[in-house]
């Protein structure tokens, strides 16, 4: 029940694609009949071509006997040699027609070279003609304002000129000059009608131009209109058959995972290679679906685009394919990181659940302790086998834990990304993960010892390394379990430790079960109270620390 919406989307990209193929195409389903077959027309009208631009060769050729120039006939030439080659191809084209094979492929020779260049521009020439096409308006409009800046600019020249000569012309006397500047005169008279007009032409363009222009809204709309018309409703088929076609392959897929005995083998090698092997055919027919679209709808320009798009991307990720090589080898599961090993990320140890293009990690240990992870973010990590006993995080909900920066605190939520301890008094510390894990934290759930030290006078040194020790320990068993109870306490030991400077140093160890990790505060402060009651109850004295002040003898002065 969980694909069922794949399956629906599925159906409805596949309705799509058809509905706009069909529409694509109407007009060849209502295309009128004809009574012979489509080859036969296409002769007849070819030879009808054929024979009209022979005439018209005829016509140039007798036009050619007639010229006397030598302009005009080169001119007439270039016009012979058109038709004529463009009679050739029609001629290719027809006897391709009725042969059914492509003869200009059948008369070429061996090892003949190809003129990449030639072929390239060629194959680039509907992508270039639809950018000049659609940038025509705003060229056309640049060149007329051009064209009056440039006219403008002769007219004031020549004015200029026409005002020099003028001024020379009147304070001039000698009868050899004056002819020379009115001939050159009349010529600036001549180049400043000439400008004149030219601007007026250009004025008069540029304004009609700008007064059939569209406002900015109706350019916008009817280029929208026009783009979802033609190019839009194509790129709306490509992107149909590409998903269609991807959705069908993952379709495929999640079938033979579903069903194939090879893969209820568990994930082998094989169904590995099978996996990487079926994300890169998925890959190449869903960009091939898209392409196949724009060649079938002959639309040259989007797939001229597409094509450059491909060779981008191409060139751009040149430097990625010893990452890709890298992700290939984890999904094979013959990298650094494999399935059912340990890892740690972002300092949190992790177990491998699965390796594909987005892998699963799972910590047992945490709410919601499952991440899903890009397989490139594993590419720098390693992982590792582990013990079935091996815990995944330090404590558990419930646990009472004390922190290396002295918090003491029972653990009421613990995610990959938060842990919050609750502390005496209600309050809730929230660490991150990570920092939680680097404060070390000492369970006290699990068991925990008390260790601390007490010291009486040396006025009690003939007890201090029996009697004491014994009765300390006979005091504090009594005390501590009359206090946490019995099955709590799991052993209570003094010994003995050391004679400091002022006093005779007894160790006391005891040691507590973790159901009294709640009660760790308590019972280190209830030791020293025993310890004290004890003392008062046999009268040992508890010492202070001594300091003696040595006074230095006065400095007599010498003679």
């Amino acid at each position: 029940m969980r694909r069922l919406p794949s399956f629906k989307i599925l159906l409805l990209l596949t309705s799509l694609a058809c509905i706009l193929l069909a529409n694509s195409h109407a007009q060849d389903a209502v295309a009128p009949a004809i009574s012979e077959p489509r080859p036969l027309a296409s002769i007849r009208a070819l030879l009808s071509t054929i024979a009209a631009i022979e005439g018209e060769v005829d016509k140039k050729q007798a036009e050619l006997l007639d010229e006397t120039t030598a302009a005009g006939k080169e001119s007439i030439g270039t016009e012979i040699r058109g038709l004529n080659k463009k009679i050739t191809t029609l001629k290719l084209e027809l006897e391709s027609i009725a042969t059914g094979v492509d003869v200009s492929e059948f008369s070429e020779q061996l090892g003949e070279k190809v003129a990449f260049e030639e072929e390239l521009r060629e194959f680039f020439r509907p992508l270039v003609k639809e950018a000049k096409r659609a940038t025509a308006k705003p060229r056309e409009l640049e060149e007329l304002r051009n064209a009056v800046a440039f006219h403008s600019k002769r007219l004031d020249m020549a004015g200029e000129a026409l005002e020099q000569l003028r001024s020379l012309i009147a304070s001039t006397q000698n009868e050899e000059t004056s002819p020379t500047l009115e001939n050159m005169e009349r010529i600036w008279m001549n180049r400043e009608e000439e400008a004149r007009n030219q601007l007026i032409t250009a004025q008069y363009q540029l304004e009609d131009r700008l007064a059939s222009e569209d406002s900015l809204w109706d350019t916008l709309s009817s280029g929208v209109a026009n783009f979802f018309r033609t190019k839009g409703k194509n790129i709306a088929i490509a992107l149909a058959s590409m998903a269609a076609t991807f959705f069908l392959l993952r379709l495929l897929h999640r079938s033979i995972e579903r069903f194939s005995p090879f893969r209820r083998r568990g994930h082998s090698f094989g169904a590995r290679l099978f996996d990487v092997i079926y994300l890169g055919t998925t890959t190449l027919l869903t960009i091939g679906a898209g392409l196949a679209a724009f060649y079938a709808l002959g639309d040259w320009m989007l797939f001229g685009f597409s094509l450059l798009i491909l060779a981008g991307l191409a060139w751009a990720s040149k430097n990625t394919i010893p990452r890709v090589s890298e992700q290939i080898k984890l999904m094979l599961n013959l990298g650094p990181v494999r399935e059912e090993e340990r890892l740690v990320f972002d300092g949190v140890p992790w177990q491998v659940k699965k390796l594909s293009l987005y892998s699963r990690l799972t910590n047992p240990a945490l709410e919601g302790g499952e991440l899903r992870l890009p397989l490139r973010d594993l590419i720098p990590l390693s992982s590792r086998p582990f013990g079935a006993k091996e815990p995944f995080f330090p404590c558990e909900k419930g646990h009472w834990l004390l922190l290396a920066d002295g918090t003491f605190g029972k653990v009421i939520r613990q995610t990959p990304e938060w842990v919050q301890l609750v502390l005496l008094g209600s309050s809730v510390k929230t660490f991150t993960t990570a920092d939680f894990i680097g404060q070390t934290p000492q369970n006290l759930s699990l068991g925990f010892r008390v260790q601390q030290v007490f010291g009486i006078d040396y006025s009690h040194q003939s007890i201090a390394t029996n009697e004491v020790p014994s009765v300390l320990k006979e005091r504090l068993t009594a005390g501590l379990n009359q206090l946490l109870g019995a099955d709590k306490v799991v052993n209570v030991g003094v010994e003995f430790a050391s004679a400091s400077a002022s006093s005779l140093d007894m160790a006391v160890l005891a040691d507590f079960s973790g159901d009294a990790a709640a009660k760790y505060n308590h019972a280190s402060r209830a030791i020293q109270r025993l310890c004290v009651e004890t003392c008062n109850e046999f009268g040992w004295i508890i010492p202070f620390t001594q300091i003696t002040m040595h006074q230095a003898p006065p400095h007599t002065p010498q003679a």
